[in-house]
């Protein structure tokens, strides 16, 4: 199964949260740039986004993540990784992993800028049900990071709504969710523009544009 957007993988996720979630207090903790998924499953749910940015960290000259960075400053290692594995590529790649981070750190404050009221933070999930949606997540490192932020959250329920994750996102999401929902568990994860018929490049202002007309009311 493929999806010819990602509009057709939110609605299709809308409708297995609908009975659950719609009209609830609930909020959608949108991940990176799945905003067409989130405003699909707004709409249908009636349910406010909050963005949480993310940016993952890889190691250079080979198609693996060390772990990932969220806007509110948290890193998390990849848990996939041990600890032996990890400190051989700090040791090996140290320069170029920090240059890796400091330009994350540029991304995420380049988007965060003038858009601080849609973006999630601690008292804006805090006693709600919290749907987070993805378009594509790979193995541990993303999911990780995001438990770490929410970790001292005092939420009702954590539901995952992830269009594709390979097999160790998925054993990742069930440890760390209370409920999950994946359209396309995947063997062989080949990038999440390939389970995707149209693929669209927004710039961040529209992307923030787009989010603020689902953001909480206040």
């Amino acid at each position: 199964m493929y999806f010819r957007d990602r509009k057709e993988a939110g609605n299709k996720l809308a409708d297995e949260l609908y009975h659950a979630y719609a009209n609830t207090d609930s909020v959608i903790l949108c991940i990176g740039d799945a905003v067409d998924m989130c405003q699909a499953i707004s709409e249908k749910l009636n349910l406010p986004v909050l963005w949480l940015l993310t940016e993952t960290i890889d190691i250079p000259r080979e198609s693996l993540t060390i772990g990932t960075m969220i806007h509110m400053g948290g890193f998390s290692y990849n848990p996939d990784l041990s600890e032996g594995q990890v400190n051989d590529y700090l040791a090996e790649f140290h320069g170029a992993i920090d240059q890796e981070k400091d330009e994350a750190i540029h991304k995420l404050n380049r988007k965060i800028q003038s858009s601080t009221d849609i973006m999630a933070d601690s008292d804006k999930l805090r006693d709600k049900n919290v749907i987070f949606v993805a378009d594509g997540l790979k193995g541990g490192a993303v999911i990780s990071s995001i438990s770490e932020f929410l970790k001292p959250v005092r939420l009702k329920r954590l539901i995952a709504a992830v269009a594709v994750a390979d097999v160790s996102a998925v054993d990742k999401l069930h440890l760390n969710t209370d409920e999950l929902h994946v359209l396309m568990p995947v063997a062989n994860y080949y990038g999440v523009d390939h389970y995707f018929s149209e693929n669209m490049d927004v710039d961040d202002q529209e992307l923030v544009a787009q989010l603020q007309k689902m953001a909480p009311k206040t």
